[in-house]
């Protein structure tokens, strides 16, 4: 069993094994940031699925001493949704 720096390093070399356990791990709360953003169930879901996009790009430079995984992607949840909600407006 690895340890977190090791599950991380394993996503930042694009293992999608690492990245698929990251993704059970951390769906819910994404899930949630964008849903109470958006309030709307439909563009949650797309908002959190560009999350995860947009992480398995930017996995690579990661910096693990910066924050955590899960706080890493709650940023990047807020600023999709927020961008989606921003072009909801327009």
């Amino acid at each position: 069993v690895g340890t977190r720096a090791d599950e991380r390093a394993r996503v930042a070399r694009g293992d999608a094994d690492a990245f698929t356990d990251l993704y059970d791990a951390t769906s819910r709360l994404v899930y949630t940031v964008c849903l109470r953003v958006l309030r709307n169930p439909e563009d949650a879901e797309e908002a959190a699925h560009e999350t995860y996009v947009r992480a398995w790009a930017l996995a690579g430079p990661f910096d693990p001493a910066r924050g955590s995984a899960a706080a890493w992607l709650i940023v990047l949840a807020r600023s999709r949704a927020i961008d989606r909600l921003r072009q909801r407006q327009l």
